[in-house]
């Protein structure tokens, strides 16, 4: 008996050692923060295809591209604790991208979509998505779901299936919306041992099916936007974070995702600060757009020029991602850009960048006009700023359906900038019609909060 029972033994220990089960436990927590790594596809696509017990996914060859750390916020950190803080009591939000393609549809619109976050509420029985938090033409608003997105139900073991629907909506008055709804099929497909750079796991696999429809709501028109992906996930005891997650979305912004647990790697932030200028050779007065193309998502941004003979315009500052910038006097400008990240930082220096030449100002006159708007959305004042001299154009404040705005009062603050006051405005889209000396015109959609 004593030599039959040890192999047996052998065998179950084994098994209960290469079987996990995942638990609210092993799941983040308030205030948790867990720094990953991105990847570039390499032998990716064909160790995720593999399904199954007793699996092994080696993905230790996987090399950094760009790292960031997740945190995991209390509610009530965030802009949107009393939708999910007072309301809904969600254990913690992360910032995401899942808004990302309302938020472009949204911007080429005239209505701003940023600060994205989703919320989460844990129990011993379920991971549940209660909505997402959003601000909306500087409106902080909150997407509630109902029926909720149910991501995980606990414990998770090899050979669950499950499936949940949800949906949910929010709006300005005037303005328009956003909305959410779809469908989450989750399958436990494998368990065993997966590899990465940052070490060796045993494991459990998921792979998740999301069908949903992403919506903006646009004065009187509804845009649905297809949101379709697969993600594999794999987890780990006490881990708090997927090992390793890779997102397939299909459709609009398809693309492929690598995104797992690592540890900080310098190498990562080398060469990670990049821009570049609309133009580097320009006549005094232009307006030059520096465009931030650094890698990853950077916390904040900080550019220094030199010479000082400059300004900021349009609303832009220092710290803005992609600031617009007037040179004042003529000569070589050096710009140099920091970008700091939740784990780590690195800046890019052009020496001599931007070359600026003098013109008179008749000269100066006959060039294309630009424009420069700002705030947009505005609540109580609307600064437009150009290229032009502003002193002799006609400017036009219509509705949408080009009936003219009557009694706008604006003032002319220099040669090139004016004010006008939106006080008297009602909440909504509106076109602004400028017409300089020399009959050029330019139109420009506004919205006024």
């Amino acid at each position: 008996m004593k030599k039959l029972f040890t192999p047996i033994f052998l065998i179950i220990s084994q098994l209960s050692f290469g079987q996990i089960s995942i638990l609210n436990s092993d799941m983040p927590r308030q205030n948790d923060t867990m720094r990953f790594s991105l990847a570039i596809s390499g032998i990716t696509a064909l160790q995720a295809a593999k399904t199954g017990a007793d699996t092994t996914w080696d993905f230790s060859n996987l090399v950094a591209n760009s790292q960031d750390v997740e945190k995991f916020y209390a509610p009530s950190t965030t802009p949107y604790v009393i939708q999910f803080g007072l309301l809904n009591a969600a254990t913690y939000g992360i910032k995401d991208n899942a808004l990302n393609n309302l938020a472009s549809l949204g911007g080429a619109a005239g209505i701003t979509i940023e600060n994205i976050y989703g919320f989460y509420k844990n129990t011993a029985s379920a991971s549940v998505l209660v909505g997402r938090g959003a601000t909306v033409s500087n409106i902080p608003l909150g997407l509630n779901l109902n029926p909720r997105d149910t991501v995980f139900k606990f414990p998770l073991n090899y050979g669950d299936i499950d499936t949940t629907y949800y949906a949910g909506s929010t709006s300005i008055a005037g303005l328009g919306g956003i909305a959410q709804q779809g469908r989450r099929v989750n399958v436990v497909d494998g368990w065993g041992v997966i590899k990465t750079p940052y070490g060796q796991f045993n494991c459990i696999r998921i792979k998740t099916t999301i069908t949903g429809v992403d919506s903006i709501q646009l004065s009187t028109f509804k845009i649905p936007i297809p949101n379709n992906k697969t993600i594999y996930t794999w987890y780990a005891k006490g881990q708090h974070y997927p090992i390793m997650e890779i997102t397939q979305t299909i459709g609009v912004g398809a693309g492929l995702t690598i995104k797992y647990k690592d540890i900080y790697r310098s190498e990562v932030y080398s060469n990670a600060a990049r821009f570049i200028a609309s133009k580097t050779t320009a006549s005094q007065f232009d307006t030059i757009n520096l465009t931030s193309q650094s890698t990853g998502t950077p916390k904040s941004y900080e550019w220094t020029i030199t010479p000082s003979t400059f300004r900021f315009v349009g609303g832009t500052n220092n710290t803005t991602r992609n600031p617009r910038v007037m040179f004042d006097q003529s000569g070589s400008y050096s710009v140099k850009l920091k970008v700091i990240y939740e784990g780590g930082q690195d800046d890019s220096l052009r020496t001599n960048y931007i070359n600026v030449v003098t013109t008179g100002l008749n000269n100066f006159e006959n060039n294309k006009p630009e424009i420069s708007i700002y705030p947009n959305p505005a609540t109580e004042v609307l600064n437009i700023e150009s290229n032009m001299s502003l002193a002799k154009s006609k400017i036009l404040v219509t509705d949408l359906l080009g009936k003219e705005i009557e009694n706008i009062n604006y003032k002319l603050t220099s040669l090139n900038s004016l004010q006008i006051n939106t006080n008297n405005l009602s909440k909504g889209i509106y076109l602004v019609n400028i017409v300089n000396e020399n009959n050029t015109s330019s139109t420009h959609k506004i919205v006024i909060n």
